[in-house]
């Protein structure tokens, strides 16, 4: 399990009477320059790419050392200079090398820890959200490349509690990381096998053959009137390509930024799709993305979608299916603005099973579908823990005890 015994923390304001703070530059080395590779010399080099959001090293690469980058050594704290890698988290701690040294991006800061400060507590410094908020005050430059200055960090406020009790903190944090990171690679497992498990129950599909268009209409949207944009409301949902970024395991196309009145879809001729549409994008990279989504209510797209209404002959729930199965960009036409040509589209074919059995081969994808989303569920509640624990253990609210 996660989190702590009750013995383990102990909260008394009393506590946080005489905690020594400082500013963060007074617990490391802000962008020390040694020691650094010689030139030739073999080092990890690791990119801004090879970094995540959530504060891991992904990848690195062995390559010859030269000047011109940001060197680095084991025990090293990584953040993100410029935006919007900072705002979004970029940053790493350098636990492990296999070589000497390392060089990276010449958009990354390096820490390196003090004798007096941990390595981890440092690390988890600057995780927070209030680091991140400070930081992103302080970014100077031009718009898409302001960058937090060095000067930010000695005005950074930190608590700098007993070397033995950051080392607590870190150890608490760190399983909470742990147990997140795990979450994180179930979910990408059970991803994976839900995929390959629509795959092969659609592509094995015995039936009459079928074109799409024979038994789903096929339909474009829409352009939204600038004129019109954030000013109505109504009952009837207008969704814009943009609309099908969701983030997750979404089955189902639910929130708009734009409303609309149903007379203003009939002065300007807008079709209006019924519910169990399913729809997807046809330029851009939502497209790119392979995203399908279900209508779940009356509703209009922009023409930078197109939907498939799924007739009497087939379930919405395998049309759905199906549809994730095709890769449109295979279909796109070349022009102004490369587009998914919708006759190709409709001229698909396919193996069309009874209605019996797409109901059986959605149900059996549904399972997946709710183990997934169970488990995205479980992950979003051990990051609202560690986030609440991380203030309250680095701000002091919260105090460690020794064993």
């Amino acid at each position: 399990g996660i989190g702590c015994q009750p013995h383990d923390l102990m909260e008394h304001e009393s506590d946080r009477v005489g905690t020594d703070w400082a500013y963060l530059s007074d617990l490391v080395e802000v962008n020390p320059r040694t020691p650094s590779p010689t030139d030739g010399e073999t080092v990890s080099f690791i990119a801004m790419a090879d970094v995540s959001e959530s504060g891991v090293i992904a990848s690195m690469e062995l390559r010859e050392g030269c000047s011109g980058y940001t060197p680095f050594a084991i025990g090293d704290v990584l953040v993100a200079k410029i935006t919007p890698c900072f705002e979004n988290g970029k940053g790493a701690h350098v636990r492990d090398l296999p070589t000497r040294y390392g060089l990276g991006s010449t958009e990354f800061h390096v820490l390196r820890p003090r004798s007096t400060t941990s390595d981890r507590y440092l690390y988890h410094l600057t995780r927070t959200s209030r680091f991140r908020l400070q930081g992103e005050g302080l970014m100077s430059g031009s718009a898409g490349q302001r960058r937090v200055p060095t000067e930010f960090f000695g005005r950074y406020t930190v608590r700098v509690p007993p070397l033995g009790e950051q080392r607590r903190i870190a150890e608490i944090l760190d399983t909470l990381d742990e147990t997140i990171q795990a979450t994180e690679r179930v979910i990408t497992k059970l991803i994976v096998v839900a995929r390959a498990t629509q795959d092969r129950l659609v592509s094995s599909a015995s039936g009459r053959s079928v074109t799409l268009a024979s038994i789903a209409a096929l339909s474009g949207g829409h352009g939204f009137p600038e004129d019109e944009q954030g000013r109505q409301s109504g009952p009837l949902p207008f969704y814009k390509v943009s609309d099908m970024n969701s983030i997750g395991n979404e089955k189902f196309l639910d929130k708009a930024n734009n409303y609309v009145q149903p007379e203003t879809a009939e002065r300007n001729g807008w079709r209006v799709l019924p519910p169990g549409a399913v729809v997807f994008a046809k330029v851009g990279a939502a497209l790119l993305s392979n995203r399908r989504r279900i209508l779940r209510v009356r509703s209009i797209i922009d023409n930078n979608m197109m939907a498939a209404v799924p007739r009497q002959v087939v379930s919405t729930d395998w049309l759905y299916r199906w549809l994730q199965t095709v890769d449109f960009a295979r279909f796109v036409q070349v022009g102004a603005l490369p587009s998914v040509n919708q006759g190709l589209v409709g001229g698909l074919r396919l193996d069309l099973p009874t209605l019996c059995e797409q109901e059986r081969q959605a149900d059996v994808l549904d399972a997946h579908d709710s183990r997934i989303n169970a488990e995205i569920a479980q992950l979003a509640k051990y990051k609202r823990i560690r986030a609440g624990l991380a203030t309250d253990l680095l701000s002091g609210r919260v105090r460690t005890v020794a064993a």
